[in-house]
């Protein structure tokens, strides 16, 4: 914090977040359109440039700009990550192998989680720079292997401006329309938790929890291991309860751990429970959402459709950091579990009701599509 202010960090992170949420949905269409590999590319050099500006200019308009680019690169990357790997098995005629690949990518970040705060630490201990040049040179690696990938064939369509407007309408439509009907509220609705409990939420949790800094990172550490070991597990954990009792226990637990975090100021012990719980949750939640969407949606609107649910999903928090951010007070933050709890129980009552008009439509040989109308 040599270079700038708290307040200035809070102006750098608003702006970053805000450039992301913007910039989602175009990046989506682009690499539906311009292709997937390319907006790989893209993001991988945006990102390093972003790390760059931050070494090069360690002033407030250097991190500003600096996070505004790596957030605008992050963008290209979201949504065009999963459609890349979703329609290269798709392509191979692989995509019941997609839980498979979702498995790997959790045990990846799990260990990433445990591995890079150390080593990190390691870095700037050298030179304070180290571990955003580091950052940099990565991001520059995965952008320079993209070179060597090949493109996704599925619905692969000509970049025109035309293309790229209609494009963008029918990102909405396919994510509110037939192919997700059914799953959209409650991938939303999972989206919002997912996308709400992150950032200055967590750490004002753990705060209301009464956790240190330095017994917080303890935690953090531990709730890896859960991470690591549902990684390892996710496609038998898929196969064996299935989408919608997955969701079920997800909504379920979402609701528990917030509604008991309402009680549970100044206890280390249940706060520890909660985070615990709800770390794993998570680790379940994105993989879920992510295979719930990509295996109901058509290839050539897949990264449009995937950009889309994540800039609906960020906005909620960008409305909470910028208008309610007196709500993530020690005092305030129950009203927020309240409300965290809320979303879950709808959820789990929703997801429910869809199990079960699922269950009868299947016993009696209707479409599903006919009797649940959101």
């Amino acid at each position: 914090m040599n270079h700038i202010s708290l307040e200035q960090v809070a102006i750098v992170e608003t702006f970053g977040i805000l450039t992301g949420i913007l910039t989602e949905i175009p990046s989506g269409a682009i690499a539906d359109l311009l292709g997937k590999k390319r907006s790989l590319f893209i993001g991988g050099i945006l990102t390093a440039i972003g790390g760059i500006v931050f070494i090069l200019f360690q002033s407030f308009y250097g991190f500003l700009f600096g996070n505004i680019i790596g957030f605008w690169g992050f963008s290209f990357i979201s949504g065009s990550l999963e459609a890349f790997s979703y329609d290269t098995l798709k392509d191979n005629n692989l995509e019941h192998e997609y839980s498979k690949i979702v498995s790997g990518e959790i045990l990846v970040r799990s260990l990433a989680a445990l591995i890079m705060p150390a080593l990190s630490g390691i870095l700037f201990s050298i030179n304070e720079i180290y571990p955003t040049l580091a950052f940099s040179i990565v991001n520059t690696m995965a952008a320079i292997l993209c070179i060597f990938a090949d493109e996704p064939k599925n619905d692969s369509q000509q970049f025109t401006l035309n293309n790229f407007w209609l494009q963008q309408k029918e990102g909405f439509k396919v994510l509110f329309g037939k192919h997700l009907r059914v799953v959209a509220f409650i991938v939303i609705a999972l989206g919002f938790l997912l996308e709400l409990y992150q950032g200055v939420v967590r750490q004002s949790l753990a705060g209301f929890f009464s956790f240190t800094g330095e017994t917080n990172g303890y935690l953090m550490s531990l709730v890896t291991i859960p991470g690591m070991l549902i990684g390892i597990n996710f496609e038998r954990i898929l196969k064996k309860f299935g989408e919608y009792k997955l969701l079920i226990l997800i909504s379920c637990t979402y609701a528990v751990g917030f509604g008991l975090a309402i009680w549970s100021e100044g206890s280390i012990v249940l706060g520890g429970f909660v985070f615990l719980a709800i770390y794993t949750i998570e680790k379940i939640s994105r993989p879920i959402t992510s295979v719930l969407i990509n295996e109901r949606i058509p290839s050539k609107y897949r990264a449009t459709t995937i950009s889309v649910y994540a800039f609906l999903t960020r906005i909620p928090y960008l409305i909470l950091i910028t208008f309610f951010i007196e709500l993530t007070t020690k005092q305030n933050i129950p009203y927020l579990l309240i409300g965290y709890t809320l979303i879950a129980l709808l959820a789990l009552i929703y997801t429910v009701s869809v199990e079960k008009k699922i269950k009868s439509t299947t016993a009696n040989n209707q479409n599903i599509y006919e009797i649940i109308d959101l």
